[in-house]
């Protein structure tokens, strides 16, 4: 009996084969070099999406008043499509991100947590020059965690604020004849600032509600703090402990950092009665920015492109793994995505995690039926640039999109919705269509006849063990 369980179990083992093989090789139908033991694949396959897709994404590049735009399609550990289009089509143009730099921020600090640097419920007085309190609640610590998860009560920035940040862009349109302080020069003189309402919201720090403060002189005051714990610029640190393992090369904060030809052209849609500057626009409202630096070095001023932030969202979506290299432990990715509970923006946010927005409720149509797919990741939106960058955990796939419009003047625009939505759907489709729809006629007979084999022995095991136990009474 022994023997026959032994040969049964064999042939139930070796007949599962092309089950599990082709489980795992979930990307081996359109991608000839998979390999299912490499940690990450950097292998783009624009031929497994519609033929169809230059098309609409042309379409609605018209639509939207899109001149540049480049995008990316992850599944797993590899970005499956990348392409640009427009005036500058290299894939590799690099575009101003926004607000997806916090998530570069967050990222740093829980390294350095990891490390045992500090913990998230010190108070930041204790890393900072100057005292930083709420002067509406003075007893009460600013701590790591509050700043992450905006819930500090600092407010998003003023109009002193904005004059720090945006100088460059200001004296580029004219409309500032005044040099200022560059970060982190400016950070005290904005938090310390006697016009308090500017900088702090009527909240206690670390309420935890519905709602949060969103606060992009947090994420800067963050980026200082990187600075002060790591004695290194910021952008010298995210090179040697980000961008340099997720071979991300194109990435750095100024524009002076690329030559002419990588760079997308700042471009904004201005209808005549929104145009409250007087910007000159042309005969399609169209308005184009020179090129400028941003100065909030931790909420918004990194310059990316879609392949390099291919390579960071495939870490995220891996547990902090691209290819060999680790950049945060999986207890780190976990905090960063799901801390938190506080809603946020126009679309609904289950929560907002240590710089990351969790479960974006996004509705998506596939054949006439509406699907919810709740994303993860985070958007950027600054003068002239549009970003985002999102994925879903339980499909495992991932969009990124970069675009040249700003919709700032125009802020119920979803254009770039609409092209994520189609990126994605084309997404699903194509790692959907990658799954083996059978295993072969033979492994199947083979797998159906060891369970009828296996179920047969255990009914003549149990027949034969009832008529020894009839005999025996």
């Amino acid at each position: 009996m022994k023997k026959m369980v032994i040969i049964t179990s064999l042939i139930l083992i070796f007949a599962f084969i092309p089950f599990s093989n082709g489980m795992a090789s979930v990307l081996n139908s359109y991608d000839p070099n998979y390999n299912p033991s490499a940690n990450s694949l950097q292998v783009d396959d624009n031929q497994a999406f519609n033929s169809s897709i230059d098309d609409t994404i042309t379409q609605f590049m018209l639509e939207g008043h899109i001149t540049t735009l480049a995008a990316c399609v992850v599944y797993k550990d590899s970005i499956i499509w990348s392409k640009g289009y427009g005036e500058n089509s290299n894939v590799n143009t690099a575009f101003i991100i926004a607000s997806i730099t916090k998530t570069f921020i967050a990222t740093a600090l829980l390294q350095m947590y990891e490390q045992g640097l500090f913990d998230l419920d010190d108070d930041v007085n204790d890393f900072l020059p100057f005292s930083l309190r709420n002067p509406n609640y003075p007893d009460k610590p600013i701590t790591f965690s509050q700043l992450l998860l905006h819930q500090s009560s600092l407010q998003r920035g003023g109009v002193h604020y904005q004059s720090y940040v945006f100088n460059d862009m200001d004296q580029k349109l004219g409309l500032s004849n005044e040099t200022l302080p560059t970060f982190p020069a400016w950070l005290d003189d904005v938090l310390l600032s006697e016009n308090t309402s500017e900088v702090w919201s009527t909240r206690a720090p670390g309420v935890q509600d519905r709602y949060l403060t969103y606060s992009n002189l947090g994420y800067d005051l963050l980026a200082y703090l990187v600075e002060l714990i790591s004695d290194q610029t910021i952008e010298e640190y995210l090179q040697s402990n980000i961008f340099n393992p997720l071979n991300m090369t194109k990435t750095h904060y100024t524009y002076q950092s690329y030559s002419a030809d990588e760079l997308a052209s700042p471009n904004e849609w201005i209808p005549d009665d929104r145009n409250i500057f007087d910007l000159p626009t042309d005969e399609n409202d169209d308005f184009n920015y020179p090129h400028f630096n941003l100065d909030e070095f931790g909420a918004g001023a990194l310059r990316s492109t879609a392949t390099d932030l291919g390579h960071y969202l495939i870490a995220h979506m891996n547990k902090g793994m691209y290819k060999d290299n680790r950049i945060l432990s999986e207890e780190s990715i976990h905090l960063m995505h799901n801390t938190s509970q506080a809603f946020y923006g126009g679309r609904t946010y289950d929560s907002y995690g240590y710089g990351w927005m969790n479960n974006l409720l996004n509705n998506v149509e596939i054949d006439g039926e509406t699907f919810l797919q709740p994303l993860q990741g985070h958007g950027g939106r600054t003068y002239g640039f549009n970003s985002q960058m999102f994925f879903n955990q339980d499909v495992e796939l991932g969009v990124i999109l970069l675009i040249n419009q700003g919709f700032l003047y125009v802020p119920e625009f979803a254009n770039e919705w609409g092209i994520f939505d189609f990126l994605y759907k084309e997404g699903l489709r194509v790692s959907s269509s990658s799954l083996p729809e059978k295993t072969s006629g033979f492994s199947f007979f083979i797998f159906s006849f060891t369970i009828v084999l296996q179920v047969t022995f255990i009914k003549f095991r149990k027949h034969k063990r009832k008529r020894r136990e009839d005999n025996f009474f």
